[in-house]
């Protein structure tokens, strides 16, 4: 019986090509990459009250303290396919994620409601 899934690195990673994460430590690694290509700024592109048909764009934080634990104040990380109930569905690959700023971040939860 084949493997369901490889774990590499506190992330599982599926045969249909899904990764979640399963530690902290893996969690806090993608975030970081994702707010990094995002060159610290917000990467929402949705309709909302404050930028209409543009990118926010806003400086989002992310540091890393002395004990080299990441501290992610004011930004958050948006699954743009929603992780389903469970998580079943749950994908956490770098393409499934956004870097938002926490204004964007809340209306976008609030839209899907």
């Amino acid at each position: 019986m084949p493997a369901r899934f490889k774990l590499v690195d506190g992330i599982r990673i599926y045969p249909d090509g899904r990764e979640v994460c399963v530690t902290r430590a893996a969690r806090d690694r993608r975030r970081l990459e994702r707010i990094v290509l995002a060159k610290g700024r917000c990467e929402c592109t949705q309709d909302c009250r404050s930028h209409v048909g543009r990118r926010c764009n806003r400086l989002i934080a992310a540091t890393v303290t002395q004990s080299e634990q990441l501290k992610i104040p004011v930004t958050h990380v948006h699954h743009k396919k929603r992780r389903g109930m469970g998580g079943a569905t749950r994908d956490d690959r770098i393409e499934n994620l956004e870097a938002t700023c926490e204004f964007c971040h809340r209306s976008e939860h609030e839209r899907n409601k």
